[in-house]
């Protein structure tokens, strides 16, 4: 994938995710050339690293239809250093996606 494609994604994702300043990890999804492109961020106000064990990925198409697939990886999430918290983007392969939401995360540290 382009880098300049990814980029693009994960800079206005990243600053809606640190304008949030929540202590939990966060994610932030969007759907560009064909893939699920998830964004997960450490929150602010954490002193010490995270990872995520699984989340759910839903995807959904233009017949209206919503594909869920639960995921499992893990995923470190480390500390913010200052104020910038490290970002951490996954694609994963949508074909004809218009759509796409991630939900149930879990983080522990």
């Amino acid at each position: 994938m382009n880098t300049k494609i990814i980029a693009a994604v994960a800079v206005p994702a990243a600053a809606t995710l640190g304008l949030t300043g929540c202590a939990s990890a966060t994610a932030s999804c969007v759907v560009q050339h064909g893939y699920a492109i998830v964004i997960f961020q450490n929150g602010m106000a954490n002193n010490s690293s995270r990872f995520v064990t699984h989340f759910r990925l839903n995807v959904m198409y233009e017949s209206g239809g919503v594909v869920s697939r639960f995921i499992s990886s893990r995923i470190v999430l480390r500390t913010a250093n200052g104020g910038n918290p490290p970002v951490i983007v996954r694609t994963y392969r949508a074909r004809d996606a218009i759509g796409c939401h991630v939900d149930k995360v879990a983080a522990h540290r």
